[in-house]
């Protein structure tokens, strides 16, 4: 390698390997990450999740049904959703389980 090839690699500007949220963003995919989740010492079922997203996820919750007047704010109202969501489903599956054995001695 010659000498002033050298030098031009030295001082080439390395090419800045790009975030998944920017590589999304330039794909036109939408993105969204969890960055933070902050839970109260003294009352564990109390604390936070910090969000990260892209304007494309904002636009993926709007054509949805979202609705807001920010973006942050369709964010949270799809949070939500989500959250409940999850809930429900977590206590009709304990409903299912609870109930299962009550089922089984009608049968019998």
């Amino acid at each position: 390698m010659a000498f002033i090839d050298k030098i031009k690699r030295f001082f080439k500007k390395k090419e800045e390997t790009k975030s998944e949220k920017d590589q999304a963003t330039l794909a036109g995919e939408p993105w969204v990450k969890v960055v933070k989740v902050d839970v109260d010492h003294e009352s564990p079922n109390q604390g936070y999740f910090e969000l990260d997203w892209n304007d494309h996820f904002v636009t993926m919750l709007s054509r949805a049904g979202y609705q807001g007047g920010t973006p942050d704010a369709i964010v949270d109202q799809w949070f939500n959703d989500l959250c409940n969501s999850i809930a429900r489903s977590q206590i009709e599956e304990e409903k299912f389980i609870a109930d299962a054995d009550v089922l089984q001695k009608r049968k019998g």
